[in-house]
């Protein structure tokens, strides 16, 4: 019985999936939108973390389609704990994690080169618990940096991402 419900559950959940990825082919991304929370909302209701990892690991994707970069990361840190909660190890979900935070320090740093000091603050600020150590640093002393600047300090030397862009991240 159990592994009878278990297949309708699954094969449910990937029809959202496809009925989803079909909305998006059509550029409607609010109803894919719609299909990834059904197919999220069914995985929680049943405990299957890797249906709920697979469901923010797209939604995440949605995010990025969107240009929601913030959000996306974040979506991506709650697909790769549920998978860490199913005892499944995502290389692709680790790989974009990585890349996305690393994108999103670069976003950081051109806003800081505008002089848009909140904003490159709340990209910093979104990236750090996901760059290596040695950004981590660099975001710990710009974020410091920033925050008393507008504070009304007066910041001191210059950015400590000069060498961010040219180490392949």
């Amino acid at each position: 019985m159990e592994e009878t419900v278990f297949a309708e559950i699954a094969r449910e959940l990937k029809a959202l999936h496809n009925t989803a990825l079909g909305f998006i082919d059509q550029g409607k991304l609010q109803e894919a939108e719609v299909y990834y929370t059904r197919a999220l909302n069914i995985s929680t209701y049943f405990n299957y973390y890797e249906g709920m990892a697979l469901a923010y690991f797209n939604l995440a994707n949605l995010e990025a389609l969107r240009d929601n970069k913030i959000v996306a990361l974040k979506k991506l840190a709650s697909a790769q704990k549920f998978y860490r909660q199913a005892g499944v190890k995502s290389a692709s979900c680790e790989k974009a994690i990585k890349k996305l935070a690393c994108s999103i320090m670069k976003i950081g740093m051109i806003h800081e080169g505008k002089g848009e000091l909140s904003k490159a603050l709340e990209y910093y600020q979104a990236c750090y618990s996901y760059v290596s150590e040695e950004h981590q640093q660099a975001l710990a002393y710009e974020i410091d940096l920033i925050k008393e600047v507008i504070s009304g300090g007066k910041r001191k030397g210059g950015s400590n991402f000069k060498n961010a862009e040219s180490d392949g991240h």
